[in-house]
């Protein structure tokens, strides 16, 4: 017995949606543009540092280094659990957090696989 050739047919829906980068390379430029803007906030007295990731790199710029795998957990973690808290009190989608401690304040974001935790001392008054 032959066997029938089954032929099938599969449609791709592209959308564009704008001011979201599309393909690796732009998201590669956004990524860096995003490093330089963030290299030039961390000079400002108060700021402590910032972690970025995605899928492909990392950029971190902390001034005190000692405390880079507690800022990388927090990082790892913040957006996740604040995901959780969000659906089982079903809030929706979370977009950044604000989390304030004894003496630091960090904002933590996630967007297309990647995401920022941005650092300052608590005394520090964003402008």
């Amino acid at each position: 017995m032959g066997r029938k050739k089954k032929q099938t047919q599969s449609a791709i829906t592209t959308e564009l949606i704008e001011d979201i980068p599309t393909t690796m390379f732009e998201l590669d430029l956004t990524f860096q543009s995003l490093c330089e803007r963030l290299a030039e906030v961390n000079k400002t007295p108060g700021v402590t540092g910032y972690l970025l990731k995605n899928t492909t790199s990392a950029e971190i710029d902390l001034k005190c280094q000692e405390e880079l795998s507690d800022y990388a957990i927090l990082s790892a973690q913040s957006i996740e659990t604040a995901q959780e808290l969000s659906n089982l009190f079903e809030l929706g989608k979370i977009g950044h957090i604000l989390i304030e401690a004894r003496i630091i304040k960090c904002f933590a974001c996630g967007w297309a696989k990647t995401q920022l935790l941005y650092l300052w001392k608590k005394s520090w008054i964003m402008r």
